[in-house]
């Protein structure tokens, strides 16, 4: 009976790693898999429960509470954050971050093994992030914590959206029309917040107000070219085009 939870066990695993599979090689049906693997896992789930009971008339106590203690959980998907795609923003991503790690606390994932854990991540990613990610992960890397799945996740979004245009995309942000200004303002405090806002000094506040003020297109370019922007660098590009 063992054996056979063991078989249950890895044919699941399978059945996680060929539904993302899939979802590579078909982007267009991937709610589809995702429909066909929570049919799956409701399956695994049942089967395993009827093991732990025909368990429980067979063995000793301190047996039957080691055997519930792996008993898979049944997924909670009330938590369950969307795909998150490539494009996405960083308040879009951090907003995710925050959902799954909801998501993952809600289900007890931690009882999981990490290549269980891995694919319930990666089957929340779209494919173009997923392929990004996977490339970078091993059996062993973790979810949470110090080089782990998460953290590869924010290191990618970070080398497409660097702090200098996070923190350019603060100061050009701008209400929407017909948006209340509270929402506006609570958009951009967030937005302040991944910009390290508060890290700024006098000088490099001037500098964004400066390129986000002028209204010269060809000089906006020749800021946005510099390698090293301060002060000194603005002034001597602006004297140089006019």
């Amino acid at each position: 009976i063992k054996q056979s939870q063991q078989e249950v066990n890895r044919y699941f695993e399978k059945v996680v790693q060929c539904t993302l599979d899939l979802q590579d090689a078909d982007p267009i049906n991937v709610d589809k898999y995702n429909l066909d693997l929570e049919a799956d896992q409701a399956r695994y789930e049942d089967i395993s429960t009827e093991i732990i009971n025909t368990l429980a008339s067979n063995e000793p106590t301190q047996v039957l509470a080691r055997q519930y203690e792996s008993k898979p959980f049944r997924i909670n998907d009330a938590l369950k954050p969307n795909v998150l795609a490539k494009d996405s923003t960083p308040m879009e991503l951090r907003h995710w971050i925050e959902a799954f790690e909801a998501f993952y606390v809600s289900n007890h994932m931690e009882s999981l093994t990490v290549r269980e854990q891995q694919s319930y991540l990666k089957i929340l990613l779209d494919n173009e992030l997923k392929t990004r990610i996977s490339a970078k992960l091993s059996d062993t890397t973790p979810v949470f914590g110090a080089g782990s799945c998460l953290e590869l996740l924010k290191h990618d979004f970070d080398s497409r959206y660097p702090l200098f245009t996070r923190r350019l995309d603060y100061f050009q942000h701008k209400q929407r029309n017909g948006e209340n200004f509270t929402d506006f303002w609570s958009r951009l405090r967030e937005m302040g917040k991944l910009a390290d806002i508060d890290k700024l000094s006098s000088d490099e506040i001037l500098v964004f107000r400066g390129i986000c003020g002028t209204t010269d297109k060809e000089l906006l370019e020749d800021f946005l070219k510099l390698a090293d922007v301060n002060t000194k660098s603005i002034e001597e590009t602006a004297r140089i085009h006019e």
